[in-house]
């Protein structure tokens, strides 16, 4: 008894069309769970850079007018971030008891001091007491 084994396998030439094909569609997508993954661990450090400057600037609003100065500090807080803190009077103001102070806050990546992940700014007046 003879059996035909002509058509029981795959051809080389449908096996590599197979590979051919999974990898038109595997490549694209493990390059955008890349960068899906990349984007994420980004938009985690701008948020930690925000926070920190934030709290940052709130430290500084909170200080006696006469005690804020420009600092830097180096992995601020116990996070890997540098943090520099400007501090400069606004023209027309005359210093210091009256003046009109411009604070800027960048934070950089630990040991980076190029450019800013973030850079916040506002503005601080003399406190006065009237009527004492």
């Amino acid at each position: 008894m003879e059996t035909n084994n002509k058509n029981a396998g795959f051809t080389l030439i449908e096996l590599i069309m197979t590979i051919v094909v999974i990898s038109i569609v595997v490549i694209p997508s493990v390059v955008f769970l890349t960068e899906l993954i990349r984007g994420t661990f980004k938009s985690e450090d701008v948020i930690s850079a925000v926070n920190l400057a934030r709290m940052e600037i709130e430290k500084t609003n909170n200080m006696a007018y006469t005690d804020i100065a420009a600092e830097d500090f180096t992995d601020y807080e116990g996070y890997h971030y540098d943090l520099s803190k400007e501090v400069a009077f606004i023209e027309g103001a005359p210093p210091p008891a009256s003046g009109v102070m411009e604070i800027r806050i960048g934070v950089y990546s630990a040991g980076n001091l190029g450019d800013a992940q973030e850079l916040l700014t506002t503005v601080v007046t003399y406190r006065s007491n009237y009527g004492s």
